[in-house]
Protein backbone atom coordinates (compact mmCIF):
# COMPACT_ATOMS: atom_id res chain seq x y z
CA UNK A 1 0.00 0.00 0.00
CA UNK A 2 2.91 2.08 0.90
CA UNK A 3 4.03 2.55 -3.16
CA UNK A 4 0.37 3.15 -4.24
CA UNK A 5 0.96 6.36 -2.38
CA UNK A 6 4.67 7.07 -3.22
CA UNK A 7 3.62 6.88 -6.43
CA UNK A 8 0.34 9.35 -6.05
CA UNK A 9 2.32 11.82 -4.42
CA UNK A 10 4.89 11.38 -7.26
CA UNK A 11 2.61 11.90 -10.17
CA UNK A 12 0.20 14.40 -8.66
CA UNK A 13 3.41 16.56 -7.50
CA UNK A 14 4.52 16.05 -11.46
CA UNK A 15 1.28 17.45 -12.69
CA UNK A 16 1.72 21.32 -11.42
CA UNK A 17 5.26 21.60 -12.49
CA UNK A 18 3.93 20.16 -16.18
CA UNK A 19 0.59 22.20 -15.84
CA UNK A 20 2.93 25.06 -15.10
CA UNK A 21 5.16 24.56 -17.68
CA UNK A 22 1.79 25.05 -20.08
CA UNK A 23 0.29 27.99 -18.09
CA UNK A 24 4.27 29.53 -18.92
CA UNK A 25 3.91 29.11 -22.33
CA UNK A 26 0.28 29.85 -22.64
CA UNK A 27 0.80 33.51 -21.42
CA UNK A 28 4.05 33.76 -23.09
CA UNK A 29 2.06 33.56 -26.25
CA UNK A 30 -0.85 35.55 -25.37
CA UNK A 31 -3.71 32.60 -23.97
CA UNK A 32 -5.87 34.41 -21.68
CA UNK A 33 -5.23 33.40 -17.60
CA UNK A 34 -8.60 31.79 -17.57
CA UNK A 35 -8.29 29.68 -20.44
CA UNK A 36 -4.68 28.56 -18.20
CA UNK A 37 -6.35 27.99 -15.36
CA UNK A 38 -9.22 25.46 -17.05
CA UNK A 39 -6.07 24.14 -19.41
CA UNK A 40 -4.35 23.09 -15.76
CA UNK A 41 -7.58 21.82 -14.32
CA UNK A 42 -8.29 19.50 -17.37
CA UNK A 43 -4.98 17.88 -16.94
CA UNK A 44 -5.37 17.77 -13.57
CA UNK A 45 -8.61 15.23 -14.42
CA UNK A 46 -6.58 13.07 -16.74
CA UNK A 47 -3.68 13.08 -14.53
CA UNK A 48 -6.51 11.93 -11.40
CA UNK A 49 -8.18 9.69 -13.77
CA UNK A 50 -4.73 7.90 -14.80
CA UNK A 51 -4.06 7.06 -11.25
CA UNK A 52 -7.35 5.07 -11.14
CA UNK A 53 -6.03 1.39 -11.47
CA UNK A 54 -3.72 2.06 -8.45
CA UNK A 55 -7.15 1.71 -6.29
CA UNK A 56 -8.86 -0.08 -9.22
CA UNK A 57 -6.98 -3.43 -9.47
CA UNK A 58 -7.08 -4.44 -5.76
CA UNK A 59 -10.82 -3.73 -5.71
CA UNK A 60 -10.64 -5.90 -9.14
CA UNK A 61 -8.87 -8.35 -7.20
CA UNK A 62 -11.24 -8.92 -4.58
CA UNK A 63 -13.63 -9.89 -6.76
CA UNK A 64 -15.85 -6.81 -7.51
CA UNK A 65 -16.83 -6.82 -11.26
CA UNK A 66 -16.27 -2.84 -12.96
CA UNK A 67 -19.84 -2.50 -13.61
CA UNK A 68 -20.33 -3.30 -9.52
CA UNK A 69 -16.90 -0.64 -9.09
CA UNK A 70 -18.84 1.35 -11.65
CA UNK A 71 -22.07 1.10 -9.79
CA UNK A 72 -20.53 1.75 -5.64
CA UNK A 73 -18.49 5.25 -6.92
CA UNK A 74 -21.42 6.54 -8.76
CA UNK A 75 -24.12 5.74 -5.76
CA UNK A 76 -21.81 7.29 -3.21
CA UNK A 77 -21.00 10.28 -5.07
CA UNK A 78 -24.19 10.64 -5.50
CA UNK A 79 -24.91 10.90 -1.65
CA UNK A 80 -22.04 12.32 -0.40
CA UNK A 81 -22.51 15.38 -3.22
CA UNK A 82 -26.33 15.61 -2.40
CA UNK A 83 -26.09 15.64 1.48
CA UNK A 84 -23.64 18.43 0.95
CA UNK A 85 -25.48 20.90 -1.48
CA UNK A 86 -28.36 19.69 1.00
CA UNK A 87 -26.43 21.42 4.30
CA UNK A 88 -24.68 24.13 2.24
CA UNK A 89 -25.43 25.31 -1.22
CA UNK A 90 -30.04 24.28 -1.55
CA UNK A 91 -29.54 26.37 -5.02
CA UNK A 92 -27.15 23.70 -6.48
CA UNK A 93 -30.04 21.36 -6.70
CA UNK A 94 -32.22 23.50 -8.48
CA UNK A 95 -32.43 22.15 -12.40
CA UNK A 96 -35.14 22.37 -14.92
CA UNK A 97 -37.27 19.53 -16.27
CA UNK A 98 -36.20 20.83 -19.46
CA UNK A 99 -32.45 20.20 -19.15
CA UNK A 100 -32.52 16.61 -17.32
CA UNK A 101 -32.34 15.18 -20.94
CA UNK A 102 -28.14 16.74 -20.96
CA UNK A 103 -27.21 14.99 -17.40
CA UNK A 104 -28.64 12.04 -18.41
CA UNK A 105 -26.91 11.67 -21.72
CA UNK A 106 -23.72 12.22 -19.84
CA UNK A 107 -24.14 10.02 -16.85
CA UNK A 108 -25.90 7.18 -19.31
CA UNK A 109 -24.35 7.70 -22.78
CA UNK A 110 -21.14 9.09 -21.69
CA UNK A 111 -19.68 7.29 -18.54
CA UNK A 112 -22.19 4.06 -18.06
CA UNK A 113 -22.25 2.61 -21.87
CA UNK A 114 -18.93 4.02 -22.35
CA UNK A 115 -17.36 2.33 -19.47
CA UNK A 116 -19.68 -1.03 -20.17
CA UNK A 117 -17.82 -1.00 -23.64
CA UNK A 118 -14.79 -0.29 -22.67
CA UNK A 119 -14.82 -3.43 -20.07
CA UNK A 120 -16.33 -5.77 -22.85
CA UNK A 121 -13.52 -4.53 -25.30
CA UNK A 122 -10.94 -4.93 -22.63
CA UNK A 123 -11.67 -8.39 -21.86
CA UNK A 124 -11.91 -9.83 -25.36
CA UNK A 125 -9.25 -7.82 -27.26
CA UNK A 126 -6.95 -6.67 -24.61
CA UNK A 127 -5.52 -3.37 -23.53
CA UNK A 128 -3.43 -2.13 -26.61
CA UNK A 129 -6.74 -2.46 -28.87
CA UNK A 130 -8.70 -0.60 -26.66
CA UNK A 131 -6.34 1.95 -25.64
CA UNK A 132 -5.99 2.75 -29.32
CA UNK A 133 -10.09 2.45 -30.44
CA UNK A 134 -10.69 4.02 -27.36
CA UNK A 135 -8.86 7.18 -27.46
CA UNK A 136 -10.33 8.32 -30.88
CA UNK A 137 -12.80 10.00 -28.84
CA UNK A 138 -10.99 13.29 -29.23
CA UNK A 139 -11.93 13.07 -32.77
CA UNK A 140 -15.52 12.19 -32.60
CA UNK A 141 -15.58 15.25 -30.20
CA UNK A 142 -13.37 17.51 -32.20
CA UNK A 143 -15.81 16.92 -35.30
CA UNK A 144 -19.30 16.62 -33.28
CA UNK A 145 -18.13 20.42 -32.46
CA UNK A 146 -17.91 21.76 -35.13
CA UNK A 147 -20.99 20.47 -36.44
CA UNK A 148 -22.89 20.87 -33.11
CA UNK A 149 -21.44 23.38 -30.97
CA UNK A 150 -19.96 25.70 -33.87
CA UNK A 151 -16.45 25.29 -32.93
CA UNK A 152 -13.76 26.18 -35.22
CA UNK A 153 -11.60 23.12 -37.06
CA UNK A 154 -8.33 25.00 -36.81
CA UNK A 155 -4.84 23.59 -38.45
CA UNK A 156 -3.35 23.80 -34.84
CA UNK A 157 -6.33 20.94 -33.52
CA UNK A 158 -5.70 19.19 -36.38
CA UNK A 159 -1.97 18.75 -36.05
CA UNK A 160 -2.55 18.17 -32.04
CA UNK A 161 -5.07 15.14 -32.96
CA UNK A 162 -2.58 13.77 -35.10
CA UNK A 163 0.22 14.00 -32.84
CA UNK A 164 -1.96 12.91 -29.22
CA UNK A 165 -3.21 9.98 -31.32
CA UNK A 166 -0.21 9.03 -32.61
CA UNK A 167 1.39 8.68 -28.99
CA UNK A 168 -1.39 6.34 -28.45
CA UNK A 169 -1.01 4.31 -31.32
CA UNK A 170 2.62 3.38 -30.30
CA UNK A 171 2.17 3.46 -26.70
CA UNK A 172 -0.28 0.58 -27.43
CA UNK A 173 2.40 -1.08 -29.03
CA UNK A 174 0.45 -0.29 -32.78
CA UNK A 175 3.82 -0.82 -35.25
CA UNK A 176 5.11 -3.35 -33.37
CA UNK A 177 2.49 -5.77 -35.43
CA UNK A 178 1.75 -7.30 -32.97
CA UNK A 179 -2.29 -5.85 -32.92
CA UNK A 180 -5.16 -7.06 -34.96
CA UNK A 181 -8.60 -5.13 -35.36
CA UNK A 182 -11.53 -7.54 -36.01
CA UNK A 183 -14.53 -5.90 -37.43
CA UNK A 184 -16.16 -6.67 -33.68
CA UNK A 185 -13.31 -4.97 -32.24
CA UNK A 186 -13.45 -1.57 -34.28
CA UNK A 187 -17.32 -1.63 -33.86
CA UNK A 188 -17.46 -1.96 -30.13
CA UNK A 189 -13.92 0.00 -29.36
CA UNK A 190 -14.81 3.02 -31.73
CA UNK A 191 -18.75 2.70 -30.66
CA UNK A 192 -17.10 3.36 -27.06
CA UNK A 193 -15.02 6.62 -28.37
CA UNK A 194 -18.10 7.69 -29.94
CA UNK A 195 -20.11 7.14 -27.08
CA UNK A 196 -17.77 8.87 -24.63
CA UNK A 197 -17.67 12.18 -26.82
CA UNK A 198 -21.02 12.77 -25.45
CA UNK A 199 -19.79 13.39 -22.18
CA UNK A 200 -17.67 16.17 -23.33
CA UNK A 201 -20.50 17.56 -25.87
CA UNK A 202 -23.48 17.56 -23.43
CA UNK A 203 -21.13 18.69 -20.55
CA UNK A 204 -20.12 21.56 -22.40
CA UNK A 205 -23.78 22.84 -22.84
CA UNK A 206 -24.21 21.84 -19.16
CA UNK A 207 -21.61 24.00 -17.75
CA UNK A 208 -22.97 26.84 -20.08
CA UNK A 209 -26.01 26.41 -17.58
CA UNK A 210 -25.33 25.52 -14.41
CA UNK A 211 -22.59 24.79 -11.52
CA UNK A 212 -19.98 22.23 -11.47
CA UNK A 213 -21.78 20.55 -8.26
CA UNK A 214 -25.02 20.32 -10.24
CA UNK A 215 -23.47 19.06 -13.40
CA UNK A 216 -21.31 16.61 -11.28
CA UNK A 217 -24.29 15.53 -8.86
CA UNK A 218 -26.95 14.84 -11.47
CA UNK A 219 -24.26 13.15 -13.76
CA UNK A 220 -23.61 10.96 -10.88
CA UNK A 221 -26.71 10.07 -10.32
CA UNK A 222 -28.17 9.08 -13.98
CA UNK A 223 -25.15 7.14 -13.88
CA UNK A 224 -25.98 5.28 -10.82
CA UNK A 225 -29.51 4.40 -11.80
CA UNK A 226 -28.31 3.20 -15.09
CA UNK A 227 -26.02 0.79 -13.73
CA UNK A 228 -28.65 -1.08 -11.27
CA UNK A 229 -29.48 -2.38 -14.77
CA UNK A 230 -26.33 -4.02 -14.94
CA UNK A 231 -25.09 -5.33 -11.86
CA UNK A 232 -26.06 -7.71 -8.91
CA UNK A 233 -26.41 -4.58 -6.36
CA UNK A 234 -27.01 -6.65 -3.10
CA UNK A 235 -24.18 -9.23 -4.02
CA UNK A 236 -22.19 -6.05 -4.92
CA UNK A 237 -22.57 -4.53 -1.55
CA UNK A 238 -22.48 -8.02 0.69
CA UNK A 239 -18.84 -8.29 -1.30
CA UNK A 240 -17.90 -4.95 0.38
CA UNK A 241 -18.95 -5.93 3.70
CA UNK A 242 -17.20 -8.94 3.93
CA UNK A 243 -14.05 -7.83 2.47
CA UNK A 244 -13.19 -4.34 4.71
CA UNK A 245 -9.77 -4.78 3.48
CA UNK A 246 -10.82 -3.21 0.55
CA UNK A 247 -12.54 -0.36 1.96
CA UNK A 248 -9.58 1.75 1.81
CA UNK A 249 -9.27 1.74 -1.68
CA UNK A 250 -12.84 2.13 -2.22
CA UNK A 251 -12.82 5.67 -0.18
CA UNK A 252 -9.70 6.54 -2.47
CA UNK A 253 -11.78 5.49 -5.92
CA UNK A 254 -14.84 7.60 -4.33
CA UNK A 255 -12.20 10.69 -4.28
CA UNK A 256 -10.84 10.30 -7.27
CA UNK A 257 -14.61 10.23 -8.72
CA UNK A 258 -14.97 13.72 -7.23
CA UNK A 259 -11.72 15.09 -8.65
CA UNK A 260 -11.41 14.40 -12.13
CA UNK A 261 -15.26 15.18 -12.84
CA UNK A 262 -14.97 18.30 -10.91
CA UNK A 263 -11.62 19.77 -12.18
CA UNK A 264 -12.76 18.70 -16.12
CA UNK A 265 -16.07 20.30 -15.48
CA UNK A 266 -14.71 23.77 -14.72
CA UNK A 267 -12.21 23.00 -17.62
CA UNK A 268 -15.41 23.45 -19.77
CA UNK A 269 -16.06 26.48 -18.92
CA UNK A 270 -13.73 28.24 -20.51
CA UNK A 271 -12.67 25.50 -23.17
CA UNK A 272 -14.04 24.16 -26.23
CA UNK A 273 -15.42 20.49 -26.00
CA UNK A 274 -12.85 19.23 -28.27
CA UNK A 275 -9.73 21.37 -26.97
CA UNK A 276 -10.54 19.40 -23.46
CA UNK A 277 -11.07 15.88 -24.97
CA UNK A 278 -7.47 16.20 -26.21
CA UNK A 279 -6.28 17.63 -23.08
CA UNK A 280 -7.22 14.67 -20.89
CA UNK A 281 -5.33 12.34 -22.95
CA UNK A 282 -2.51 12.62 -20.29
CA UNK A 283 -4.10 10.26 -18.71
CA UNK A 284 -2.72 7.88 -21.20
CA UNK A 285 0.62 8.85 -20.13
CA UNK A 286 -0.13 8.84 -16.17
CA UNK A 287 -1.72 5.50 -16.88
CA UNK A 288 1.34 4.05 -18.69
CA UNK A 289 3.79 5.43 -16.33
CA UNK A 290 1.59 4.31 -13.55
CA UNK A 291 2.02 0.38 -15.35
CA UNK A 292 5.40 0.66 -15.62
CA UNK A 293 6.83 1.43 -12.03
CA UNK A 294 3.74 0.27 -9.95
CA UNK A 295 2.85 -2.76 -11.78
CA UNK A 296 6.10 -4.14 -13.73
CA UNK A 297 4.70 -3.60 -17.16
CA UNK A 298 7.63 -3.28 -19.32
CA UNK A 299 9.24 -0.37 -21.06
CA UNK A 300 10.16 0.17 -24.21
CA UNK A 301 11.96 2.92 -26.90
CA UNK A 302 8.55 3.29 -28.40
CA UNK A 303 6.41 3.85 -25.31
CA UNK A 304 8.78 6.62 -24.23
CA UNK A 305 7.79 8.39 -27.81
CA UNK A 306 4.59 7.73 -27.69
CA UNK A 307 4.28 9.11 -24.30
CA UNK A 308 6.26 12.68 -25.60
CA UNK A 309 4.22 12.91 -28.91
CA UNK A 310 1.12 13.26 -26.98
CA UNK A 311 2.81 15.43 -24.52
CA UNK A 312 3.79 16.87 -27.58
CA UNK A 313 0.45 17.48 -28.69
CA UNK A 314 -0.82 19.15 -25.37
CA UNK A 315 1.95 22.01 -25.43
CA UNK A 316 1.01 22.57 -29.34
CA UNK A 317 -2.66 22.66 -28.58
CA UNK A 318 -2.05 24.84 -25.27
CA UNK A 319 0.41 27.66 -26.90
CA UNK A 320 -1.72 30.00 -28.99
CA UNK A 321 -1.41 32.69 -31.47
CA UNK A 322 -0.77 35.86 -29.52
CA UNK A 323 -1.11 38.30 -32.87
CA UNK A 324 -4.64 36.62 -33.36
CA UNK A 325 -6.08 36.57 -29.69
CA UNK A 326 -4.66 40.21 -29.67
CA UNK A 327 -6.71 41.09 -33.40
CA UNK A 328 -10.13 39.11 -32.27
CA UNK A 329 -9.75 40.45 -28.41
CA UNK A 330 -11.85 37.87 -27.03
CA UNK A 331 -11.11 34.32 -26.97
CA UNK A 332 -13.25 32.02 -29.12
CA UNK A 333 -14.60 30.66 -26.25
CA UNK A 334 -15.08 33.86 -25.12
CA UNK A 335 -17.03 35.16 -27.52
CA UNK A 336 -19.29 32.16 -28.11
CA UNK A 337 -20.05 32.67 -24.48
CA UNK A 338 -20.86 36.32 -24.46
CA UNK A 339 -22.69 35.22 -28.10
CA UNK A 340 -25.07 32.71 -25.68
CA UNK A 341 -25.48 35.15 -22.63
CA UNK A 342 -27.24 37.81 -25.02
CA UNK A 343 -29.52 35.26 -26.57
CA UNK A 344 -30.32 33.60 -22.84
CA UNK A 345 -30.80 37.08 -21.32
CA UNK A 346 -29.82 37.93 -17.63
CA UNK A 347 -33.11 36.41 -16.37
CA UNK A 348 -32.86 33.25 -17.51
CA UNK A 349 -30.97 32.01 -14.74
CA UNK A 350 -29.96 32.88 -11.09
CA UNK A 351 -27.25 34.63 -10.99
CA UNK A 352 -25.14 31.63 -9.13
CA UNK A 353 -25.97 29.12 -12.13
CA UNK A 354 -25.09 30.83 -14.86
CA UNK A 355 -21.97 32.54 -13.78
CA UNK A 356 -21.17 33.76 -17.07
CA UNK A 357 -22.92 31.40 -18.95
CA UNK A 358 -19.60 28.56 -18.60
CA UNK A 359 -18.42 25.74 -16.48
CA UNK A 360 -18.08 22.15 -15.73
CA UNK A 361 -17.72 18.89 -16.59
Amino acid sequence: MRVYHEIVVVQLGALPWFACGLAVAGRGVGVPLEKTRATISVLAAGTFWGCMSLFLVPLLEAGLSPAGILFVRMSAATVLLAAFLVLFKRDFLRVRLRDLWMFAVMGVVGVTVFNYLYTVCLAEFGASVTVVLLNTTPIFVTILGVLFLHEQLTLRKVATLVLAFGGCTLVAGLLGGHISFSPRALAIGLSGGFFYSFYSLAGRKASQLYATPTVALYTFFFCAVACVFLVDVPETFSLLVVRTDVLPHFAMIVLFTFLPYFTYTYGLQHLEAGQAAILVLVEVVVGNLIGIFVFGEPFSIQKLAGMLLVLGGLVLLNTGDKRRERGSGLSETAQADAAQAEVSGPAALSSEMAQAEGHER
